[in-house]
């Protein structure tokens, strides 16, 4: 079996206090992922799953929990997918700022 590819030492006491780890794409929390698994079953013990999200991954589940709270917030507003952003942007109806 090959090694991980990250080293979890900087990220194992986040993980062990159950702290959120933000990361820049789900590639990257799944690889800390599985370090942490891998580090974890070399002592033959049952883990929970770190807290490990991509920022993406992060702001949607936020959006999903203040939409599932009817919170003022998000009341009028939906979330639209990457296709839909690039149709808006290149259609001249969605206006920076």
């Amino acid at each position: 079996m090959l090694p991980p590819l990250i080293n979890i030492a900087p990220f194992r006491d986040a993980i062990e206090k159950n702290q959120l780890i933000l990361t820049a794409n789900q590639r990257l929390a799944a690889q800390i992922q599985q370090a942490w698994g891998r580090s974890i079953s070399a002592k033959n013990q049952v883990w929970k799953t770190p807290r490990v999200m991509s920022l993406e991954h992060w702001l949607s589940f936020c959006w999903n929990e203040l939409v599932d709270q009817n919170h003022d917030l998000v009341n009028g507003y939906a979330q639209i997918g990457r296709l839909q952003n690039i149709f808006l942007l290149g259609t001249g109806d969605c206006k920076a700022g």
